[in-house]
Order: structure tokens, then C-alpha cells, then sequence
């Protein structure tokens, strides 16, 4: 689910309410297509959206989250911050989200926890 606060549809449409939209995560290899981003997504980045459009966060929504409801804990994790976008639900276009999991580690020692 990816979540921002402020446009509906496209900028300068802000309705400034928490928005969410389920979207689909997209493999790499099929995101790293020309048609998509022609081979600019690494392998510490999730690709997310619809071949149609029409569901997506907007461009504003830079630094924004992308969360995984999981069933049997019946809570959401982030899994991703959002580092490349187009304007909103752009076709052909997904966004692309930092993996939070490949940067675990370093999210961790800056916090100064260490886990279980």
C-alpha cells in the first residue's frame, strides 16, 4: 500500500487527507524494460504500479511509503521509501521504491537498537 497526504488526482488538486492506493509490486527485470526505466533500477529498489495507470502516488510524493499488510502478525511493515516517481498513475510508469530491508543493517546502527 503506498500512502501520502495531499493529491487525489494531479497537482494542484490537494485535498490535504491521508490518501492510500493498494498497488502491485512489478519484478525488476520487468521494470528495468526500456518501455519502463530502461535499466536504471538497482537491485536495493522495488518497482510498484499498474501498466494502465490510474493508481499510483504523485511525483510530490518523494520520500514516501510503501507498506506490506501481513495477515497473521495483523499489522503493516514498511518495506520501501519512495525514490523515483513520474506525475501521478503515469501508464508505463511505475514507481520505485528503496528496498528498507536491503539497508537493514545501517538503519539500525543509526538508531543505536539491535534487534532480537
Amino acid at each position: 500500500m503506498s500512502s501520502s497526504k495531499g493529491y487525489n488526482a494531479q497537482p494542484g488538486d490537494d485535498i490535504g487527507i491521508l490518501q492510500e492506493a493498494k498497488v502491485n509490486l512489478m519484478s525488476r527485470s520487468l521494470c528495468n524494460k526500456p518501455e519502463y526505466w530502461n535499466y536504471t533500477v538497482p537491485a536495493d529498489m522495488l518497482c510498484v504500479g499498474e501498466f494502465g495507470g490510474g493508481v499510483d502516488a504523485c511525483e510530490t510524493n518523494l520520500g514516501g511509503p510503501l507498506n506490506c499488510y501481513i495477515k497473521i502478525e495483523d499489522r503493516y511493515f514498511l518495506i520501501g521509501i519512495r525514490v523515483k516517481a513520474t506525475s501521478c498513475g503515469e501508464p508505463n510508469r511505475p514507481n520505485v521504491y528503496l528496498k528498507v530491508y536491503s539497508h537493514y543493517y545501517w538503519i539500525e546502527r543509526e538508531m543505536n537498537i539491535t534487534s532480537n
